[in-house]
């Protein structure tokens, strides 16, 4: 069993009131910070300790999508993919938002990450997640659409790399 902590909002912090305070920063912002939340997760020298990188939250923080991906890289073990509007938590479907898709997917290449993604949607921008659930043709178009912005970045990256 691996227990992954999320990099996730500030307002809604996990319980780390029983560990020491990375380089003496404020625990109530540990989770927002990427290089706060490895140094927390590193300091426990844990394997069965690491993190699941919400690469949405990385947008909304503000932070480069690079950084967040270099700082993280060694202890991730799970990927929360979703889009958004660079504002809000909005859990869009892939492609339908600001996100940086082709950035991640050359990480995760480069590295070849082998563990799955987690499509952390919620819905569309037009509806909701009661819709998608009951429709399950609507599943099958997200999954489509979100196979071929990956697909592309995959594609783009090879001719990157063979160019």
């Amino acid at each position: 069993v691996v227990l992954a902590l999320e990099n996730t909002f500030y307002e809604n912090p996990g319980p780390f009131s029983d560990a020491k305070r990375p380089s003496g920063i404020a625990q109530e912002r540990l989770n927002d910070d990427c290089g706060m939340l490895g140094a927390y997760v590193m300091q426990w020298r844990e394997p069965a300790l690491r993190i699941c990188h919400d690469t949405g939250h990385s947008v909304l923080f503000g932070h480069t999508l690079e950084a967040d991906l270099a700082q993280l890289a060694q202890l991730t073990v799970l990927y929360h993919i979703h889009d958004n509007d660079g504002i809000h938590d909005r859990h869009w479907n892939v492609g339908e938002g600001c996100f940086a898709w082709q950035t991640l997917v050359d990480s995760l290449v480069e590295r070849a990450f082998p563990y799955p993604l987690y499509d952390e949607v919620l819905g569309e921008k037009d509806t909701s997640l009661k819709a998608v659930i009951k429709q399950p043709e609507r599943v099958a178009a997200h999954y489509l659409a979100a196979q071929k912005v990956i697909k592309r970045c995959l594609q783009h990256h090879q001719e990157d790399v063979y160019a």
